[in-house]
C-alpha cells in the first residue's frame, strides 16, 4: 500500500522534526536541513506488561530453580509460566504524567505474552488516551481465541501493527493474521 494514499493517524512536531504516522504503520520523519536532529520526546516506547507466558520457564517445586523452556529457551524476556503482571495503574500514571501536554499520538510497542484481561484493558485505555498501539505476539500464542481477540482489537482500531515472534515452521501462522497489512514476522 502506498502510504501517500493511506489515512494519516497523526501529524506533529517533535523537537525540530515533523512526524507523520499513517494507518499502514509507515512513519515519515522530516528532518531539518542544516541543523542536528533534536527530538523533544521519543518516537515510540517499548513496554513489557508481563513476564508471564504459557511457554516460559518453569520453577522446580523442590529447589525453586528455573528450568528453561524447551519451547522458547532463548526467550529474551526471561518469561516464566508463573511470571508477574505489571501494575497497569502505575504504567498509566507514568504515561499520563510524561505525555499530558503532548497533543499527538505516541506509538507504543507492547509485548503481549498472553491476552489476559489486564492487558486488553490496558490496550483499550492507551488507545482512548491517544496512543497508537502496536503489539508483538509469540507465534505459538496465535491460537483461535487469541486470533479472534487480535481481530477485534484491529477492528476497533485499538491495535494497528502486529509483530510476530516466529518460532517454527511446523506451526502455521493463521492466514487471517498474515493477510492483515500491518503484520510482519520478526525473529
Amino acid at each position: 500500500m502506498n502510504f501517500l494514499t493511506t489515512n494519516k493517524l497523526s501529524t506533529y512536531q517533535n523537537g525540530n522534526t515533523n512526524v507523520t504516522i499513517y494507518e499502514d504503520g509507515t512513519r515519515v520523519v522530516e528532518l531539518p536541513k542544516d541543523e542536528p536532529v533534536k527530538f523533544s520526546f521519543p518516537l515510540n516506547i517499548d513496554i513489557r506488561l508481563s513476564n508471564a507466558c504459557p511457554f516460559g520457564a518453569k520453577r522446580d517445586k523442590q529447589t525453586n530453580e528455573l528450568i528453561p523452556s524447551k519451547t522458547c529457551g532463548f526467550c529474551h524476556e526471561s518469561a516464566t509460566v508463573d511470571g508477574d503482571v505489571a501494575n497497569m495503574e502505575n504504567i498509566k500514571k507514568v504515561l499520563q504524567n510524561s505525555f499530558h501536554n503532548v497533543e499527538h499520538k505516541v506509538e507504543l510497542a507492547i509485548g503481549v505474552n498472553d491476552f489476559i484481561p489486564e492487558i486488553i484493558d490496558f490496550l483499550r485505555w492507551t488507545s482512548q488516551n491517544g496512543f497508537i498501539n502496536n503489539i508483538t505476539v509469540n507465534q505459538l500464542n496465535l491460537n483461535p481465541r487469541n486470533t479472534d481477540i487480535i481481530h477485534q482489537l484491529i477492528d476497533e482500531k485499538i491495535v494497528y501493527g502486529i509483530g510476530i515472534s516466529y518460532r517454527r515452521a511446523a506451526r502455521a501462522i493463521p492466514q487471517s493474521i498474515l493477510q492483515y497489512e500491518n503484520s510482519c514476522k520478526i525473529t
